[in-house]
């Protein structure tokens, strides 16, 4: 087996990629770079091409991660300057591992992820602070949020926060901290997070007019 680990960003230029586009994006960057993918077999057979998990519309980030399996070995300072020739400005490749054989599962990898988070609010940082560590103090933060099948249940979202804390307010623009667990391949969102935090501290953030999120790192444990 040829595989190969890639981690890549995604700048503002294309923060509103789908998943889905973002998948065709890299499978022709792939194929124009030369690059030897491997392909599955049957009637329809497709790029050995996967992520890590899909990224949120209107996301930037500098620590996504994918893998590709390939019929033959490539250096890994070829196999960047080959894919990052052919990708469009907004992403870049920044690092590459060969696998000879399979890893772990990227999705069963991720451990934590770090984000920063901006938008809007009239409260200054000493209130926003206070109730932070007033939300954080609960021994059970719970939402409400619909299962697979619809229902609505109820979720503790603490022990998927390992930091939410406030950077800086600046002309009434907020900037976050965020690291979210992962259990169980499960986490919790920024925005959902803001939305609880919002509700318990009675602290109004207009996400409406501006709502940046980006996320620093996808932590692996392989």
């Amino acid at each position: 087996m040829n595989l190969v680990r890639f981690k890549f960003s995604r700048g503002e230029d294309l923060k509103y990629v789908s998943h889905l586009d973002q998948q065709k994006m890299f499978q022709r960057a792939f194929r124009r770079s030369g690059i030897p993918m491997a392909y599955s077999n049957g009637f329809n057979p497709h790029p050995k091409l996967s992520f890590a998990q899909a990224m949120a519309v209107g996301l930037t980030s500098d620590g996504e991660y994918g893998d590709v399996e390939l019929t033959a070995d490539v250096k890994t300072d070829d196999f960047l300057s080959m894919i990052n020739r052919e990708l469009p400005n907004g992403y870049h490749v920044l690092s590459a591992t060969m696998h000879h054989e399979k890893p772990r599962a990227l999705n069963a990898s991720i451990v934590k992820a770090s984000y920063t988070v901006e938008t809007l609010t009239e409260a200054d940082e000493v209130s926003i602070q206070t109730e932070i560590i007033s939300y954080l103090e609960q021994e059970e933060i719970e939402i409400e949020k619909r299962n697979k099948k619809k229902k609505i249940i109820t979720m503790n979202i603490k022990p998927y926060l390992q930091e939410f804390s406030i950077r800086c307010i600046k002309n009434h623009v907020v900037t976050f901290d965020m690291t979210m667990r992962y259990i169980d391949q499960k986490t919790v969102s920024p925005s959902v997070l803001l939305a609880s935090f919002e509700k318990e501290s009675g602290i109004s953030f207009d996400s409406e007019q501006l709502w940046r999120v980006h996320r620093h790192e996808l932590v692996l444990n392989e």
